[in-house]
């Protein structure tokens, strides 16, 4: 897989992956639409570093443009650089973009910080919203309400037979929260022989239902399943399942 791998965006290894003809090419040019090309190929290779220093080069040339902060914060926000996202955020906001627009980015934020109140807080912002979009926003707004022991005021607008698209990994997690699907169920449903961009959305929040419930074997060897799928790294229950691990080590180190 021709992709930068984690350790190379999320820590200190060197990224092996290098430019393709057309990238090339790309950094020959000095307009604008060259440099946000450039940095969506080199989102396309998961080389996030690389993309955020294509975008400030297009902001040398551009820096009225609300687009390019949204995009310019999910790069920043991806890599982990939380505080220089929050001002790409703001920045958008201050251009004249639209609130609701990241609201489910600036949620992720929070909750990759550990700010699950105010994580649940800006899932809300996200409403009113397709059934597509919802059931990501009950998904993260349930998990952020499970880690401070907080029952969802969200989730009494999930209802079986939502319209989620292709987002019915995010559905089977919700489903759980609703009782309407029990958690050995959910369990049974999961399968590593799955599409891994929804086997890590499945498997992130089961874990964490499974931790939830005492049940802390078995939702550190579905974590453990989970962080083998490195082909969908960027995705957030991926990095959400990384950042959960990365605290805990962190924890035992301090107490050692």
């Amino acid at each position: 897989m021709n992709k930068a791998t984690p350790e190379s965006q999320l820590g200190t290894e060197r990224c092996a992956v290098t430019d393709t003809e057309e990238m090339f090419w790309l950094r020959q040019s000095d307009d604008y639409q060259s440099k946000l090309r450039l940095a969506d190929a080199l989102i396309s290779q998961y080389r996030y570093r690389d993309a955020v220093d294509a975008f400030r080069d297009a902001e040398k040339i551009r820096a009225d443009d609300p687009a390019l902060y949204r995009r310019l914060g999910g790069a920043l926000l991806t890599i982990r650089r939380f505080s220089e996202a929050f001002d790409a955020y703001q920045r958008y906001l201050n251009l004249g973009g639209e609130a609701q627009q990241i609201a489910y980015p600036l949620g992720i934020r929070h909750y990759l910080l550990g700010e699950y109140a105010r994580a649940a807080e800006s899932f809300t912002g996200c409403l009113p919203c397709d059934d597509e979009m919802l059931i990501a926003v009950l998904y993260w707004h349930c998990l952020s309400c499970l880690r401070i022991s907080a029952e969802s005021d969200l989730l009494g607008l999930y209802r079986p037979g939502m319209d989620v698209g292709r987002h019915g990994a995010y559905a089977l997690v919700v489903s759980v929260f609703a009782e309407s699907t029990s958690l050995s169920d959910a369990l049974t449903a999961l399968s590593d022989d799955e599409n891994a961009l929804d086997f890590c959305i499945e498997a992130y929040g089961i874990s964490r239902c499974l931790a939830a419930a005492g049940r802390t074997i078995e939702a550190e060897d579905l974590r453990r399943r989970l962080l083998i799928r490195r082909e969908v790294w960027p995705s957030v229950a991926y990095l959400a399942a990384w950042n959960d691990l990365h605290e805990e080590q962190n924890r035992e180190t301090r107490h050692e």
